[in-house]
């Protein structure tokens, strides 16, 4: 989950001649991304922000194809040996 609550959605704030203050869409689906940042200027506050990189999550999933959900899902199914026990096998653990 990013740091704001919200699926995709991640707050940054950032001080100095570059810096910033806005929130960043990041949407990752079958191996295409898209990305967007909205800043609190721009959008008229922070509360504006939020709720129009909301709008913009939405836009980008409905572009790619990906199911609107909170809950994570994966485009491609876990890798073998990748920390999950395949069916019908223990897992073995060290006994003291």
């Amino acid at each position: 989950m990013a740091n704001t609550g919200y699926k995709c959605i991640y707050r940054y704030d950032r001080e100095g001649r570059h810096g910033g203050h806005g929130y960043q869409v990041n949407v990752i689906w079958k191996g295409k991304r898209l990305y967007r940042r909205i800043s609190d200027t721009s959008a008229g506050g922070k509360r504006k922000a939020l709720g129009l990189a909301k709008q913009v999550r939405a836009e980008f999933e409905r572009k790619l194809g990906k199911p609107r959900t909170e809950r994570i899902i994966r485009s491609k199914p876990w890798p073998a040996g990748r920390g999950r026990a395949a069916k019908g096998h223990e897992v073995k653990r060290a006994v003291r």
